[in-house]
Order: structure tokens, then sequence, then C-alpha cells
């Protein structure tokens, strides 16, 4: 009975808690929390398998048996939460799976007879390969603030694909490519190419900036229109305290010529002063957007992005 109570407790816990994913890490750990808890919930409902008359620990049918209650289980819970308005999701099914996966592994090879060392050997594998799954995205994550924090006061360069975490596109497709003739005029620097696909407002969005913009004077884009037709931007700069209102937020609105490079730079006064009831907080500066505003947008134009930083 206290097997079945912890498992419960342990559905319950998945259902009713989350970390607040204010930034795209916590958003990670949150996802990630889901594989030790299936884990625990994989392996209590193994135990509660070998109850029965006649099980084996050392035959593979509790351990698939635990493994399919637990993705059945994971699944409801990615039901239940999508009527009590958090999102279903795949990725989180997918580390219960991973999470059940490694701890049934542990148990398996923990309970194999002595001498069976190639299948503990093996058993032991798939517990790691599964571990791995969980785990990678949180390095991953790791390395890009670690990369975000290193190359500060340069918000966003394209070197490296890392370079790219933070940034999506809005309404556009982004490709890091080499920079191209002319502009690039010899030298072997990379850019990212935004390509527009939707008629409204496509653009790029760097979702989560290095915060803190004190100290500085000026925001800097290195931008390139290599097209034929003007591209209209708008830029915009939110903080933490947005409210998701146009006049609490920092907009500006400019053009790219065709064929033409512009470093566009702003006074990082002109931001923190934008907001018509407060002064934007700039060392929480929570968001940069960059769209294309002609009504309709281009649809097939691209621009290229080569560098953002601070000076």
């Amino acid at each position: 009975m206290l097997l079945v109570v912890a498992a419960a407790a342990l559905v319950a816990l998945v259902l009713t808690t989350a970390i607040p994913a204010r930034t795209r890490f916590l958003g990670l750990l949150n996802n990630a929390g889901h594989a030790p808890i299936f884990g625990a919930f994989a392996w209590l409902v193994w135990r509660l398998l070998l109850r029965r008359p006649g099980a084996d620990a050392g035959s593979a049918g509790p351990y698939l048996a635990a493994f399919g209650v637990t993705l059945v289980a994971g699944a409801a819970v990615e039901g239940l939460q999508s009527l009590v308005g958090r999102d279903a999701s795949l990725f989180d099914l997918l580390m219960d799976a991973a999470g059940a996966a490694s701890v049934l592994c542990l148990a398996a090879a923990w309970t194999a007879r002595r001498g069976r060392w190639p299948l503990r050997a093996g058993l032991l594998a798939g517990a790691a390969l599964a571990a791995t799954v969980v785990l990678a995205p949180l390095v991953e994550g790791a390395l890009a603030y670690a990369r975000r924090a290193g190359q500060f006061p340069v918000i966003a360069s394209f070197e490296r694909r890392l370079d790219l975490y933070f940034l999506e596109g809005g309404g556009s497709a982004l490709e890091r490519i080499a920079l191209p003739e002319p502009w690039a005029q010899g030298a072997a620097v990379n850019t990212l190419a935004v390509r527009l696909e939707h008629a409204h407002s496509p653009g790029l969005r760097h979702n989560e900036p290095a915060a803190d913009w004190r100290g500085y004077q000026a925001l800097k884009l290195d931008l390139i229109n290599p097209g034929e037709t003007p591209l209209r931007f708008v830029l915009r700069v939110h903080d933490a305290a947005h409210d998701q209102r146009h006049i609490d937020r920092f907009n500006r609105s400019f053009t790219l010529q065709p064929r033409s490079r512009r470093v566009l730079q702003v006074p990082l006064e002109d931001i923190a002063s934008a907001p018509r009831d407060r002064r934007l907080d700039l060392s929480q500066v929570a968001g940069l957007v960059l769209f294309e505003r002609s009504r309709p947008a281009p649809v097939g134009a691209s621009f290229y992005v080569t560098r953002i930083w601070l000076e």
C-alpha cells in the first residue's frame, strides 16, 4: 500500500509543481525534473510487480511492464496538464521515458546474476544513454549561457552554432552562413541570414540577451540589405517588467536601403527613457526584437545581421 501511495504522490507532484520558467535554463530544469520523478515512479511500479506470485526479478517482463505503465502515466499527466492551463509536451514525455529507462536498466543490472557481465555492461550502457538524453539539453544550455557571458558586451555574434541558442525567427527562417561578397571584403566572417517567410511582421527575436546594460552608452546593430527592395524595420527592446503595451517599451523605426550596409546606433538613454510611465530598467533587459514592418512584408527577401553589441 505504501508503494502505491508513493507512486500516486509522485504523479501528483508533477501535476501540481513547476519551476517558474523565467529563463530558458529554468525551463530546462523544469523539463529535466520529469526524469528523476518518473524514474522513481518506474522503480515503485517495478517493485509492486515483483510482489505478484511467481514474479521473477531476473526476467524482462516486470521491467517492460513497469516501463509501459510509466509511459501511460506520463501521457496521462500531459493530458491532465492541458486541462489545468499547462502545456502538454512530447518532450516531457521523452524525459519521463528516459528517466524510467535509466532507473530500470540500473535495477536490472543490480539484480542480474553474478557472472553475467556482458548483460550488466549492456544494461549500464543503456542507463548511461538514457541519462545522456536527459542531461544533453542541460549541458547545451550551460554552454550557451557561458558563451553569452564570455562574449559580452557583444549581444549576438554568429561565429559558433551556440550563438543562435537564444534567437528565434518570428515569421522568418534563420541560418548562420559565411558573409558573402562584396560584404565580406575578403574576410572570413559569419553572419545571420534572416529570410522573411510571412507577410506580417517577420524578423528576429533575441529572447534572453545578457540583462545588465548599465555602464554602456549605445546599442549597435550591423545590418545588411543585399536585395533590391528597401526594408522597413522596427527595433524593440523591453525589460523584465514590461507589461506588453506598446508604450511600455522602446520602439524605433528605420529603413535599410537596397544593397546597403548600416550600423544602427541607439543611445541607451533613449531606450531607458522610452516607456511612457517609467524608466526601462537597463539592469534587467529581457528581450530584443527586430522585425520588418511593411504591409505586407516582402516575403522571400533576406537581410543579414552580422553583430549586435554595446559600446
